[in-house]
Parts: C-alpha cells; structure tokens; sequence
C-alpha cells in the first residue's frame, strides 16, 4: 500500500460527515448559514482542525460522564423544532460547553479577553431548553491549557433565533445558498475559497442580548489543569513516552494526540482494524493497514502538533525511540501522522 493510500483512507474516515435529520441545530443557528447550508447538504471538505476538536470533545466526555449526562435538549417554536446537544449537563444543574481554540490570543485581540458571540449564544439556546440559570464554556488549547468563563442567562430574543432557523430551512428545501454573513471567522472558514467575501474583524450579529457579566473562573481554570495532568499520569497510554519536560503541556500533548488515536480506533472499516503492540508489557492498539502482500501491515501512530512548523524530530522520533516500538513489530512498517491544529495532516515512514 502507498503512503498516498494511506494517507486517502485517513483523509476519508476523518471527512465522514454526520447525519443532521431535518431538524435545525443550535450550531446551525448560531454560525453562517451558509456555512450551515452547505454543511448540511453534505459539501464540508476535509477540516483537520474540525476532527481535532471533535475527538477532544469525546474524549473529554468519555472521561467525566460518570459526573454528568449529555443530553438531547429541544424546544419548538411557530412550529419549527430547534435541537441542541451540549457537551455536560452536571447533575446539579449547570451546562457545560468545550470549545477547542488554537490560541487565547484571538479572544484577546478580538474579544477583548471575553468568549466569542456565537459560543455565547449557543450556551443560551441551551439554557433556555434544559431550564438552567448558569452554565460555564470552558476554552481549551493545546499550548495554553484551559479559559473558563461563567455565563448567566438573561434576556432572551427568541424571535432573533426562529428568523434564522426558518431561512435556513427555506434554503435546504428549496436548495437555495443563503447569502454569505462576513466575519471574522471568514479568514478560517474551509469555505472561504468558494464564497470569497470582504474582509472584515466583525463577527457574527447576536442572537440573544446578553446584559449580565461574564466571569473567569481562574478557580476552574486550575482545577482543570490539575485534572488532565493527573489523568494523563494515570491512564496507560502510548504517548507517555513524549519528551516534553513542561508537565501542563506534555499533559496536553498527551490528551490531544491520545484523543485522536482513540477516535481513529472506533473508525474501522474493511481496510482498516485494530493492531496490538505489547510495550512495557501493557497492550496499545493503532489503526493498522493491510499491505497488498497481505502478510505485513501499515501501521499508523497519529500525533496532534500545535502548528506545523514544529519538528517531527523533537517530538514523535524520541518517543518512538523511548518506546522501543520498532522492536516489536517486526516487518510492518510504522508510519506517523501528524495532525496539527493548524489544519495540515502529514505522514512520515519511519521504518
């Protein structure tokens, strides 16, 4: 098998979109619709950043549910039936949404240190249907660690959300683009190229006015840290062999590139399965390819980067050097994907 099939098969598992039904999504509402328009009707090319971020947000929540649920929340308005999925929904009552940022430095140059508008928004929709007064979004970075900010409901301008959602429904019945909505998040919209529209700093109009002040929890923020860096020493995990001496960061490494292998794992298909290797006798499993000899295998160690200027050689060779891999597995032959959260997916043979 080539490193161009290799390469296609994960592209292919990580562009796989999600099913939407006919029901309209807080996300749906609360970004450009058309954005949404052209994410529902199947059309969203392949966004590394979104799979990132994505697996983070399972992984997160794979590991807390025994302290909260994720529920399914919904509320119909002039017959129009908006749904909604938060990440946690703790059993005393507090909604709680992960947001995955490459750096807090655009909340801080663009939002003047506060949370983006349409995270804003979507936190509200979900507190107006589970019925909740607060509810906190917690910012998380590779790099940086977390950003936790408390949001507290106020006005709410229900009218603002059914207009959006009735004009995205006309536009997928009638298979009719809704006209672009230039902001900021234009410059990194994967779309960008087909829609073409001004530059601008502005974000998005708010859905929901929000009258009352949003707090950081510098409190939350640490116990969180706390949190990843006493589960990533915890868990058996491949990726303890990364060689980062900062324990926050090399905690965040961790979760990242272990989230992602994770969710490569529950993606198999005919071509691709699960392959064990016993190290330091613990057994680890990576996505694996059969190669057209069929009597040897592709197999693929993914690593999360913060931007693709970082060495391979800093990172991934010293932890498969630590981990003494390369003699286990015989003649199969290792390859390291490197996803980074500057949206590029790379492959490396290392054998």
């Amino acid at each position: 098998m080539r490193t161009e099939d290799i390469m296609f098969s994960l592209v292919s598992m990580i562009d796989r979109p999600s099913p939407r039904g006919d029901v309209i999504h807080t996300t749906d509402i609360t970004s450009c619709l058309r954005f949404a328009y052209k994410q529902r009707k199947k059309l969203l090319p392949t966004n590394i950043k979104m799979f990132i971020g994505s697996a983070v947000h399972s992984y997160f929540q794979s590991i807390v549910k025994a302290k909260s649920i994720e529920p399914e929340l919904s509320f119909t308005y002039r017959g129009i039936k908006i749904v909604g999925h938060p990440d946690l929904l703790t059993y005393d009552g507090k909604v709680i949404e992960l947001k995955h940022i490459s750096t807090f430095y655009l909340l801080d140059k663009y939002c003047n240190g506060s949370p983006i508008p349409r995270h804003i928004d979507q936190l509200l929709m979900y507190m107006i249907m589970s019925g909740v007064n607060t509810s906190y979004l917690i910012y998380m970075s590779i790099r940086e660690g977390f950003r936790v900010y408390e949001v507290r409901c106020r006005d709410l301008f229900i009218d603002n959300i059914y207009k959006r959602a009735r004009e995205l429904r006309e536009a997928l019945k009638n298979n009719e683009e809704p006209p672009p909505e230039p902001s900021f998040f234009c410059s990194r919209c994967v779309f960008r190229h087909e829609c073409n529209p001004e530059e601008t700093h502005d974000f998005l109009p708010q859905l929901i006015k929000f009258n009352g002040s949003i707090n950081r929890r510098t409190k939350y923020e640490n116990m969180l840290t706390d949190y990843i860096i006493d589960y990533t020493e915890r868990i058996r995990t491949f990726y303890k062999y990364l060689p980062i001496t900062e324990q926050p960061e090399r905690s965040m490494y961790i979760f990242y590139s272990d989230s992602v292998l994770k969710r490569l794992l529950t993606e198999v298909s005919d071509t691709i399965f699960n392959y064990k290797v016993r190290l330091d006798g613990e057994n680890h499993y990576f996505p694996c390819y059969k190669r057209p000899d069929r009597k040897t295998f592709n197999i693929i160690v993914p690593f999360v980067a913060s931007t693709t200027r970082e060495s391979l050689e800093d990172f991934v060779i010293e932890m498969i050097r630590r981990s003494n891999i390369l003699e286990t597995i015989g003649r199969n032959r290792l390859f390291v994907a490197r996803f980074s959260i500057d949206g590029t997916l790379r492959l490396f043979c290392l054998t």
